[in-house]
């Protein structure tokens, strides 16, 4: 999701749909670094900033849905 869209911005989205799949994968993309996600953001979020590289994407993606499932399998 871009961090920055009309009416709900990527941050409130990932808020939303953290209460239904709290360990739902997520690249926030925006061409502003100070968007940056917080140090403390689970392994299962990501930034990047615009623009990237389709490989960058994937390697992004490939990471958050790796922390996800590590998540998911060390959870009770």
């Amino acid at each position: 999701s871009d961090v920055r869209m009309p009416e709900m911005g990527g941050p409130a989205l990932v808020a939303r749909l953290a209460t239904m799949r709290p360990t739902l994968p997520v690249v926030l993309l925006s061409g502003y670094a100070e968007h940056a996600l917080d140090p403390d953001a689970p392994p299962y979020h990501t930034f990047l900033e615009k623009p990237c590289s389709g490989e960058a994407l994937v390697a992004a993606m490939e990471t958050v849905i790796a922390g996800a499932r590590t998540v998911e399998a060390l959870a009770p």
